[in-house]
């Protein structure tokens, strides 16, 4: 009884839980890791497939199959055999801004595709853990409230619904934990070159998954942040002035379509009540295709923000709980701008100005309730930190089995909704669509304004590589004292 009682209490007060084995600590942590990776794993049908429909088959094989052939045979991915992968656009490859660039594509040498489309995945689902673990560390927060935030923020609607219909370039939204260890570590008072550095370098890393919208909704965070915490501005200009720098050799060749891409506007949620809906209301691949919900043309994949009931009531508690504490400290936090603007952009035809604009990043955003899981990923964790403030005031072991308690329901709600949207289920739904990767190949030809493009691309990405590190540098340089 006294270890079951020394348990419970060090599940939500880390005061308690320092005094635990660090082994029952790890231990406990490992086991939620790999039950995540097990999820995606039996989710992705452990890389067997099927691909043949949706956005597997039109989009993302084909890319990667001829990323595949460019790794083996020793050529640079430059150019497709034909556009039908490139939204009919080109033959450039780099052209597209959603395609996906980062290192981890040197694995297609040694991996069928379907493994290393599981590979891919568990990687960044392995860095999100990595930078729950930071923000747990940062914020003081205890092994349950981690854990309402893994399941939360690993298996909620969005993330698997978009997975399930070939959406493999989601997986930058594992990286969000990191933004927000990154803002809160600004707004309490980190304004250094260095943060600007690891804030650019993240954008740029989420940039590199093909999560090319994630990159812009971080980016309008960012910046309506720094509006309203004027006096954190020029820190928050820094790092999204050095993000682009940064991903010029990503942002310079699709200038090369600026004209052509499709710009037609679908809008958001119908409605704030159909928004908060996607939160509760669970869908299932067959209930989800076009014009099934909310009279849209949108598959539900668009909208499914699924946290359910249970999930709902913790982050709208622990976001009471935030603005209580506000209250209480007579201080507003900055983050109610960007979490509210970001909302309600995702609501209708709100976001449509901005959208209309001859501004490209802004003009790309065409599916504008996408944008909502930045807002609600941000509200999970400061709703979580507000929570483990609540927790840590309270004694009586009883709290910790409450709280193990109320994870274990949560987790069972989230991972059998999420689970609806595996591969195997949703190929049974959505028309087959043969696809042969055998034939994306390397066609590469000489094109020297786009080979300009990206040399030029590639020169600006080094230069703001290595100013970055000199003012980091610079910065860190004991300074000499004055006579």
């Amino acid at each position: 009884m006294k270890a079951a009682a020394a348990f419970f209490s060090a599940f939500f007060r880390q005061d308690a839980e320092a005094r635990l084995p660090a082994a029952v600590r790890w231990g406990f942590l490992t086991v939620l890791f790999l039950l995540g990776a097990a999820f995606w794993a039996a989710f992705l049908n452990f890389g067997a497939g099927p691909w043949e429909y949706h956005d597997w088959a039109e989009v993302n094989l084909p890319r990667l199959a001829f990323v595949q052939d460019a790794v083996r045979t020793g050529q640079l991915p430059l150019h497709m055999p034909d556009s039908s992968a490139l939204r009919g656009l080109t033959d450039r490859f780099h052209a597209l801004p959603d395609v996906i660039l980062s290192p981890q594509l040197l694995l297609l040498g040694v991996m069928p595709l379907g493994v290393f489309i599981l590979v891919n995945w568990l990687l960044l689902y392995a860095a999100g853990f990595a930078g729950l673990l930071a923000l747990r560390r940062q914020e003081h927060l205890s092994l349950g409230v981690f854990t309402s935030l893994f399941l939360l923020l690993n298996f909620n609607g969005h993330l698997a619904a978009h997975l399930g219909v070939g959406h493999v370039t989601w997986g930058g939204t594992f990286l969000f934990p990191w933004l927000a260890l990154l803002i809160l570590r600004l707004l309490a008072g980190d304004t250094t070159w260095r943060w600007a550095a690891q804030t650019a370098a993240l954008l740029f890393l989420i940039f590199l998954q093909g999560s090319f919208h994630q990159y812009v909704w971080a980016l309008m965070f960012l910046g309506i942040l720094g509006l309203a915490a004027w006096r954190k501005a020029w820190a928050v200009l820094r790092a999204l002035v050095f993000a682009n720098l940064l991903s010029m050799v990503r942002l310079l060749p699709p200038t090369l379509l600026l004209g052509t891409f499709d710009t037609d506007f679908y809008g958001g949620y119908p409605s704030l009540g159909a928004a908060a809906r996607s939160l509760l209301q669970p869908r299932a691949p067959a209930d989800s295709l076009p014009f099934a919900n909310f009279y849209s043309p949108l598959g539900y994949w668009e909208f499914n923000l699924y946290l359910g009931w249970l999930g709902l009531a913790l982050v709208g508690a622990g976001l009471a709980a935030w603005a209580w504490q506000q209250i209480c400290a007579r201080r507003l936090s900055p983050l109610w701008a960007p979490l509210g603007v970001l909302a309600l952009l995702s609501v209708g035809s709100l976001y449509q100005p901005f959208a209309g604009l001859p501004i490209p990043l802004l003009n790309a955003e065409r599916v504008s309730s996408r944008m909502l899981i930045l807002p609600v990923t941000m509200a999970c964790i400061l709703g979580g930190a507000a929570w483990q403030r609540l927790l840590d005031g309270r004694q009586r072991a009883g709290w910790g089995a409450l709280l193990l308690g109320v994870n274990a329901l949560l987790g069972a709600d989230l991972l059998r909704q999420a689970y609806a949207w595996r591969v195997t289920a949703a190929a049974a739904v959505f028309p087959f669509t043969p696809v042969d990767v055998t034939i994306k190949t390397v066609a590469n030809h000489a094109d020297p304004p786009y080979t300009g493009l990206l040399l030029a691309g590639l020169a600006v990405t080094t230069a703001a590589a290595l100013a970055l590190a000199f003012f980091v540098r610079r910065e860190a340089r004991p300074k000499a004292p004055n006579n």
